[in-house]
């Protein structure tokens, strides 16, 4: 029987080499850091700097397994492998959300090559993301309206003064992070009914880890506003041609933040606090009317939840914990 040969792409064969290149292995480039990156490649991350996270956590965890145990081949990976490389994190002084995202690598490493078992849930290595502590960004945390401060940008008389103010637009009234509006192209992520009335937008550029989510169009604030872009940038994007990368335009986005007064420490990211705010207000409202009407007579913390669920979903986010550093008046739900 003639063993499978895996063949690599001159990309893939650049990045190995590389890999092995900058690791301590060097005189063993064939044995256990190519079998582990072999493995990773078929992952796939999403974004870039997923992937350079995880180039270092291929490399780290091959030095420890060569170090302490000399390990060849990846196929003999046992649980006191995985224990050691964890307590060798865990003497770093990694913080929590750092070794969470350590040990979620290890862990797609383990299911890959059928060792699941190996690996225990985070708690069995007594290790607990921290809570995340809310910081008021919103720009109404002083008393001034967030739409007084966006119109300044019109007194500036930028060459781009007018995309940078429906960036923020779209940060306020939709929570949509800086990179999802400065690359947000209204003819392909706004969607219209059969009568062009915007229904909602499907975010699919700039998102994080490149995950597709959708928010919905409630307000007629919401509706007037996503026509006014349709008929404004037609079929082009909001970030203009002449700026060839996201880097040139996100300086410039910068540069117009600091002369209207909105400097590092008061970032874009308040108008997204301040949109999950009175989202959720809405939510909850929307959420009771629903039970009510049909009789449901759920509990003030399950309506709660559900609006939790619902508003983490449209931030693009997986856990309601998250909404701790959103919510000035975030209560976990007891249930």
């Amino acid at each position: 029987m003639k063993s499978k040969i895996i063949r690599f792409s001159s990309n893939t064969r650049g990045e190995m080499n590389s890999v092995i290149k900058n690791s301590s292995l060097q005189k063993n480039p064939d044995d256990l850091l190519k079998q582990i990156f072999i493995v990773y490649r078929r992952i796939r991350p999403r974004s870039i700097n997923t992937k350079k996270n995880q180039h270092s956590v291929i490399r780290d965890i091959a030095d420890i397994l060569r170090r302490y145990f000399n390990l060849i081949k990846l196929r003999n990976l046992q649980e006191k492998h995985i224990r050691k490389i964890i307590e060798e994190w865990k003497k770093r002084g990694y913080e929590p959300g750092t070794l969470t995202t350590k040990i979620g690598f290890l862990r797609k490493l383990c299911i890959s090559i059928g060792k699941r078992s190996c690996i225990k849930d985070n708690k069995y290595y007594g290790i607990r993301r921290g809570r995340v502590v809310f910081t008021d960004k919103r720009w109404t945390a002083g008393g001034t309206r967030d739409f007084e401060i966006i119109i300044k940008v019109d007194g500036l008389l930028h060459k781009y003064g007018n995309r940078i103010r429906d960036c923020l637009t779209l940060e306020r009234i939709f929570g949509l992070r800086k990179r999802e509006a400065l690359r947000f192209h209204p003819c392909i992520e706004i969607i219209l009914d059969e009568k062009n009335n915007p229904i909602r937008i499907e975010l699919t550029l700039g998102t994080k880890n490149n995950r597709y989510r959708t928010i919905p169009v409630v307000t007629e604030e919401q509706r007037s506003f996503l026509r006014t872009l349709i008929n404004t940038y037609k079929s082009d994007p909001i970030q203009p041609y002449l700026l060839d990368s996201y880097k040139k335009w996100e300086r410039v986005y910068f540069y117009v933040l600091e002369k209207i007064g909105i400097n590092h420490q008061s970032t874009g990211h308040g108008l997204r606090q301040a949109y999950a705010n009175d989202r959720l207000k809405a939510i909850l409202e929307e959420t009771r009317k629903y039970s009510e009407i049909n009789n449901f007579h759920e509990s003030d913390d399950k309506i709660r939840l559900v609006a939790y669920q619902k508003l983490t979903k449209e931030l693009g986010h997986g856990r309601i914990d998250i909404l701790r550093s959103y919510l000035a008046d975030y209560q976990a739900p007891s249930l």
